[in-house]
């Protein structure tokens, strides 16, 4: 079989050749005559001998192009539950599966709703029916690159059905898809009956999607209450001290006028003299504070008094001295001696380099004396020439050199400009997608009704670019010729890019 791809105004068609073989005309009048769910729409012609069965295709990418790039789970578990049902559909409409033609290539996908069509040839066709449909589903599992962000249990869980031995069930296959299509992704498969690490607590049955307790989940008694006392034997255990007019407690008015307590063995001090003033702790308290003042004296005479150390603050003061002279002197200027500078220099030999060069331009800037020869004289003064760069020879007088950068060569960033706005839009993968829809295109354009909703894409292949139109109403265009479906295009710089009625630009750098 031969298939070709034919545009006739906005429709897209898909081509068979029939000629030569044998024809199922029981399965042609059922694919021409009714519209069956989840396959092309047909037509069949003849011209000169020559016989044609046709497919409308307009608007669909084939699946080949749907999976190219990373495959999240909705894609994947939607398009495999639209074949499966397609493949039931075949049957309830007394269609040969095997006439079913499971190629990426040949099933088209609408990017919208992800709804698949597939297409079916109306001639006698032997290969393994069951056999060859489990095949075809295990190599996309085997080939395809799934989006690795997302949880991948459905993976195993769909390759494990179709290693199954026996006959393989497309029923069971499609009750399969369609409960991974609904189960939450944090849910187990419907084997573990385990949760995941994060919901460890949960549990799924097969006839049920609620979450369910587990029946060993750890009980939790409840904390015992802090035991707790009336307020009444409270009050009596602790009781509260009076204070006096100082904020203190007052032993005065303690224990139901009880009497004060004694003077303290430690002595009287002040504090408590003033809360217990009476003329014999008023005496008590002089003669405490005149045997102290005694034994004070007595130590005082017994012990020699220690020679203090030097004081320093005249060694420092005749230093800061000579240092406030020194910089004065450099600081100063006077017009018309030439020899100023390098005389009042001597004065810093042991000042360090950093300050000595502060003082030079503390000169500089009171008089304008050249003094390049003694800035070469000073040490550590190489660098304040002018800045060099990187990798850059300070004897030439080139350009800076960038870091990292070979000479001669120009990084190549290949970009589209919109040339109604003069919008930049850089093509940064490898199958770049234009379109209406927003999550079936990597640059949407909404606004535009003309612009199909996956329009073309951009293809990146070994350092060139390709585009290629996906069976758009409004075609492609390149340079003003329109482009044949699914057939790669190659890009120069400068090319005007047609999609619809948008025009863009296509430079590579």
């Amino acid at each position: 079989m031969e298939f070709t791809y034919e545009n006739q105004g906005t429709n897209t068609y898909l081509c068979c050749s029939l000629t030569d073989m044998e024809i199922d005309t029981m399965g042609l009048g059922m694919i021409t005559n009714n519209r069956i769910q989840g396959f092309v729409p047909s037509i069949f012609t003849q011209i000169d001998g020559r016989k044609y069965v046709k497919y409308n295709v307009s608007s669909k990418v084939t699946m080949k192009q749907f999976f190219s790039g990373e495959v999240n789970r909705s894609r994947l578990v939607s398009v495999f539950a639209e074949i499966a049902g397609a493949l039931i559909q075949a049957e309830e409409y007394m269609l040969d599966i095997n006439s079913i033609v499971l190629d990426t290539d040949y099933i088209f996908v609408n990017v919208s709703d992800y709804s698949i069509e597939v297409i079916y040839v109306p001639v006698e066709i032997v290969n393994g029916g069951n056999t060859e449909a489990a095949m075809f589903f295990k190599n996309i599992m085997f080939t395809t690159r799934f989006d690795a962000s997302e949880n991948c249990d459905y993976v195993a869980e769909i390759i494990n059905f179709l290693n199954r031995t026996g006959v393989f069930s497309i029923l069971q296959f499609k009750e399969l898809l369609e409960r991974l299509k609904w189960q939450p992704q944090d849910f187990a498969s419907e084997k573990g009956n385990e949760g995941t690490p994060g919901n460890s607590s949960v549990e799924v049955t097969n006839d049920t999607r609620k979450p369910m307790v587990r029946e060993n989940a750890p009980e939790f008694a409840p904390k015992p209450e802090r035991e707790t006392k009336p307020a009444a034997i409270l009050a009596k255990q602790v009781k509260a001290p009076d204070f006096g007019d100082f904020g203190v407690p007052n032993p005065q008015k303690q224990d139901n006028g009880a009497a004060p307590s004694a003077v303290p063995e430690k002595g009287i001090s002040l504090f408590y003299l003033l809360q217990h003033y009476n003329k014999e702790n008023a005496e008590a308290y002089k003669e405490q504070k005149e045997v102290k003042r005694q034994r004070k004296n007595e130590s005082a005479d017994k012990v020699p008094k220690e020679k203090k150390p030097p004081k320093e603050k005249k060694a420092k003061k005749e230093k800061g001295h000579k240092q406030k002279t020194a910089d004065a002197a450099v600081s100063f200027s006077v017009p018309g001696q030439q020899n100023f500078l390098s005389a009042s220099l001597e004065n810093v030999k042991d000042v360090p380099v950093q300050h000595a060069m502060s003082l030079v331009a503390d000169v500089q800037e009171t008089a304008p004396i050249a003094v390049p020869a003694m800035q070469n004289q000073l040490p550590g003064n190489e660098g304040f020439g002018e800045t060099e760069y990187f990798s850059q020879d300070t004897e030439s007088n080139e350009g800076t050199v960038l870091m990292g950068a070979d000479e001669g060569m120009q990084k190549m960033q290949p970009y589209l400009i919109r040339l109604k706005n003069n919008e930049r839009i850089p093509l940064d993968k490898d199958i770049f997608r234009i379109g209406r829809g927003r999550e079936s295109s990597d640059y949407a354009i909404p606004e535009n009704k003309f612009v199909g909703h996956s329009h073309c894409h951009i293809l990146a292949r070994e350092g060139e670019y390709f585009i290629v139109d996906e069976n758009s109403k409004n075609h492609t265009y390149v340079n003003g010729t329109m482009i044949n479906n699914n057939a790669e295009r190659k890009l120069s710089h400068g090319t005007i890019i047609g999609i619809a009625n948008e025009e863009f630009e296509f430079r590579l750098f």
